[in-house]
């Protein structure tokens, strides 16, 4: 019950300081397991996801610092958060995401790793290439902006408009070498999904996304 109450008040917290548009959310599967990757640029994203994905619950790869918060720790596992160490070997994170996949579960991961702040897109990490390319699952490029105006906002006593934009499923294919290059290819064409999504000024490291091809990516539409 306080966990429901929590909830609740985070909900219309950001519905009071936020005008959000979320109605693509629905093209979202809502059933079978899936990998969606989304932009990172700020702290607002754990309760977005959680909250407007609802009623299908959304677990989130999440920096294991913030699993040694006491508060942040709380809140992290109603959340659905998989703690994982940066720079370290992410067996165990990843074996937690494979458990939850093979339950037909939806996974949400920042492949950037750190929050932009400006909203901005930066290079994506190969880790989530591993995860899809491991588990055999669908990956969901969802794009959000307007969030890094938070602050400026709150400062004006405006309400910050917030877009979510959901791409088409697809599936990643294994390469006949699994090595840096070609993880970096998977990598870069898995991103391009996420950066199409974004207007062109916020797209950052992938602004010329149009040179990146897509002979890696099945869309299952």
């Amino acid at each position: 019950m306080l966990g429901r109450l929590f909830d609740s008040f985070v909900y219309l917290l950001i519905r009071v300081v936020c005008r959000i548009e979320a109605s693509e959310l629905e093209k979202v599967p809502r059933n079978g397991p899936l990998l969606v990757v989304f932009n990172h640029i700020n702290f607002l994203e754990a309760p977005l996801f959680y909250l407007l994905m609802r009623p299908r619950r959304m677990y989130g790869v999440m920096k294991v610092e913030l699993s040694r918060m006491p508060v942040v720790k709380s809140i992290a596992r109603r959340w659905g958060g998989i703690p994982l160490k940066r720079g370290a070997p992410p067996s165990a994170a990843f074996r937690r995401v494979g458990e939850l996949l093979s339950e037909g579960a939806i996974i949400g991961l920042a492949p950037e790793g750190t929050r932009s702040r400006n909203g901005h897109l930066q290079k994506g990490n190969p880790g989530v290439v591993t995860l899809a390319l491991q588990n055999n699952v669908p990956v969901l490029a969802v794009a959000h902006y307007g969030s890094q105006n938070l602050w400026k906002n709150l400062r004006r006593l405006k309400r910050t408009e917030i877009r979510f934009r959901v791409g088409v499923p697809f599936k990643l294919a294994a390469p006949e070498r699994v090595n840096k290059e070609s993880r970096r290819l998977l990598t870069d064409q898995m991103m391009k999904q996420l950066a199409l999504l974004l207007p062109p000024e916020l797209r950052g490291d992938y602004a010329r996304v149009n040179e990146i091809g897509e002979n890696l990516i099945e869309k299952l539409e």
